[in-house]
């Protein structure tokens, strides 16, 4: 077709691209002069010819309406070509967008950060929300429908935009299912249960779950489901839970997870309630996702792997500051033109302080919020969602710069207010008393956090359901903090409880419900059940290496735990015999250096000590002291803990005279490093003169 010019205006000069619906063009419009897209419609996907032109013209209103949307390919025009001797052509015009498809993005980049790939998914569903209150259903939510722009490889998040709203809104729903013959229309990897099984028709909650399957693709560089032929990929969509998002990616957080297996949700009315809810939580889940370097493929460390790294995070700094000086500017240039209360100057202003947040200055950014949220207070009222939006995230960067007080008080206040405008059961008035509780606790103040978390877990019981994510995780943060307020045996039963309830709401070899396992664990070894505690570390490790394997570092950690209650629980020999594979497996695994593979040195050498053998004690204390000293420093802490470790199984093992030098030196270095009056300088003074007397024999 190339060459052929539609409805006497569109010359089609370059074939872009083809799909089940038809083909996408490059094309001219004579009669503005400028290229756009075109895309020209296979007719079986629209229906009989004879309903074209009355579809043309109930759906070109519909398309209309989302015009202007910032996360929309604009459809410009619609038209039926009719040439001489040839089947009617419909056609749709839009936009032509220079930027590549998610697909091809993901393709180039497989480990995309999960910021990136949360925060375009929100953006994404910003697009459905307007397209579904407008009353068209896409349909066919896929990455190769999904455009990015302002964004070169690996620099910041850049804007996407969905396409094929005015192929939605075309096309004929009933043909989006398998045809007579056994054709697919539409992508079955994407594909809600019911666009297939239904009796009656897919609704926009079909959209929500091709959103969960891209995201769940974005994150893991995989879909959810996978099959031979498209036949078997919707039976897989039917018929199989996806595994969670989080065995295949670590860094994907229990909230984002959840959020992901309810948009795969089977059943419609199990996924959340429409694209507008999705998108406001993929954003607060992003707002408190540090930005992350891309992870160099196949690195183990080492001085060549590192600066390569290194340069990557230098550039991404600097792009990052550039983006927050472009929004600057931006911002000030459209206050110039348009005036400071304008939307667009207001939105401009919002994208600033954004951006200067995720260059890490926190505490600018919680000043460029807190001058948007009076100006928004005063343009468009104390309750409007924009300011009570502008005031939650200067309360989030007021607490990023290390103000957690500060945030608490500004967190409780939009919380009430949020409660007071949407109600107190709407998400967002729940997520800031989760923030509000959260800060608290950073804050110092556990109890009292605990109690906000406690009550809560109560309210999200009664509003979302006793095994709804949110009232899972509040659950959690309750029993956690009561954890770090001191109170281990309660919060001990608490976490024995919540494992319970993730067992039966997740399932057994869930993170999450191993997470609350190893808390339950870690809360009786805090309290003194050792014994106890070893046990269900041991068990927990066994699980762990099953299912997240034994190299996790995980995995690791909950061996040292074992080892560790099993030592304080008067087993040393055999905490000892523990550790000391366990040593060898985190230096392969994490390296010589890594901090964990010291400790664990540490607290081999301590139960090999305790355990009566105090000459190798000494030995290994000695060596662990070279080591911390050459990679912490020789005033470190932890450096002079291994020298007195050491002085002590030399003055044990019968050496009095070497443990009270050794004493006398480290008591010297602790005096001048924490004082006079530190306990540990005064221990050391008090040891190196016990070890003085045994040498003189008195």
């Amino acid at each position: 077709m190339r060459g052929t010019v539609l409805d006497g205006r569109y010359r089609l000069d370059a074939l872009l691209g083809h799909g089940g619906m038809g083909a996408v063009w490059r094309a001219y419009d004579q009669r503005l002069e400028r290229h756009v897209a075109v895309k020209v419609i296979r007719d079986a996907a629209v229906g009989a010819a004879s309903e074209l032109d009355s579809r043309f013209r109930r759906e070109a209103r519909l398309a209309a309406q989302l015009l202007g949307h910032p996360h929309i390919v604009a459809v410009l025009d619609f038209g039926i070509h009719r040439g001489v001797g040839e089947p009617a052509t419909p056609f749709v015009v839009m936009e032509l967008i220079r930027g590549g498809s998610l697909s091809e993005v993901a393709a180039r980049e497989p480990r995309l950060s999960i910021a990136q790939a949360v925060e375009w998914c929100a953006q994404i569903c910003d697009a459905l929300a307007a397209a579904h209150e407008a009353g068209i259903v896409h349909r066919d939510i896929k990455p190769d429908n999904v455009l990015l722009i302002g964004r070169s490889s690996g620099a910041g998040h850049g804007m996407v935009k969905v396409v094929d709203f005015g192929i939605a809104a075309m096309a004929d729903p009933e043909r989006t299912r398998i045809t007579r013959a056994g054709e697919v229309l539409g992508s079955p990897r994407y594909m809600a249960p019911e666009q297939t099984t239904s009796e009656r028709l897919p609704d926009a909650r079909v959209d929500l779950y091709s959103v969960g399957c891209v995201l769940y693709e974005l994150l893991t560089g995989k879909p959810p489901f996978e099959a031979d032929n498209a036949l078997g990929l919707l039976w897989a969509h039917a018929h199989t839970e996806p595994e969670p998002p989080g065995r295949h990616r670590e860094g994907v957080g229990a909230e984002l997870e959840a959020l992901v297996l309810g948009l795969l949700a089977k059943q419609p009315g199990d996924r959340p309630a429409d694209a507008a809810t999705v998108r406001d939580r993929l954003r607060s889940l992003v707002a408190g996702i540090a930005p992350a370097p891309p992870v160099e493929a196949g690195g183990e460390g080492g001085g060549k792997t590192e600066a390569k790294a290194e340069g990557r995070v230098d550039d991404k700094a600097e792009q990052r500051a550039e983006l927050a000086r472009l929004h600057g500017r931006l911002a000030a240039d459209r206050e110039r033109a348009l005036g400071a209360d304008h939307a667009d100057t207001l939105r401009s202003r919002e994208d600033h302080a954004r951006s200067v947040g995720e260059t890490g200055e926190h505490a600018e950014a919680a000043r460029l919020y807190t001058a948007l949220a009076v100006d928004r207070a005063r343009v468009l009222g104390a309750d409007h969602l924009d300011t009570l939006r502008s005031r939650a995230n200067q309360a989030f960067h007021v607490g990023a710069a290390g103000n957690h007080a500060e945030a608490a008080r500004l967190y409780e206040r939009v919380a009430a207010d949020r409660g007071r405008v949407l109600g107190p059961d709407h998400a967002d008035a729940f997520r800031s008393r989760n923030d509000h509780a959260w800060s608290l606790g950073e804050s110092g103040e556990r109890a009292e956090a605990a109690l906000l978390y406690e009550q809560l877990a109560a309210d999200r019981a009664r509003a979302l359901g006793a095994d709804h994510p949110d009232t899972l995780g509040s659950r959690f943060r309750h029993a956690w903090n009561l954890g770090k307020a001191g109170q281990y045996v309660q919060a001990a039963r608490l976490h024995e409880q919540l494992a319970a309830d993730r067992e039966r709401v997740l399932g057994a070899d869930h993170l999450d419900t191993l997470g609350s396992r190893h808390d339950r664990a870690w809360n009786l070894g805090e309290s003194g059940a050792y014994a106890e505690a070893a046990r269900l570390h041991e068990r927990l490790a066994a699980d762990r290496a099953r299912v997240q394997g034994p190299e996790h570092p995980e995995t690791l950690g909950t061996r040292y735990r074992h080892a560790w209650n099993l030592g304080e629980s008067g087993e040393r020999a055999e905490a000892a015999r523990l550790l000391a594979p366990l040593v060898v497996d985190r230096d392969r695994v994490l390296g010589a250096d890594h901090l964990d593979t010291l400790l664990t040195r540490a607290c081999h050498a301590w139960n090999v000590g305790k355990a009566g053998q105090y000459a190798e004690a000494a030995r290994l204390h000695e060596q662990l002291a070279v080591d911390r000293a050459r990679v912490l420093g020789a005033d470190h802490p932890d450096t002079l803990v291994s020298r007195a470790c050491q002085a002590w199984n030399l003055g044990e093992g019968g050496h009095s005279a070497e443990a009270a030098r050794l004493y006398a030196q480290v008591a010297a270095d602790r005096e001048r490093v924490l004082g006079p009056d530190h306990p540990e300088t005064l221990r050391s003074r008090e040891n190196h003169a016990v070890y003085l007397r045994a040498a003189l024999g008195g």
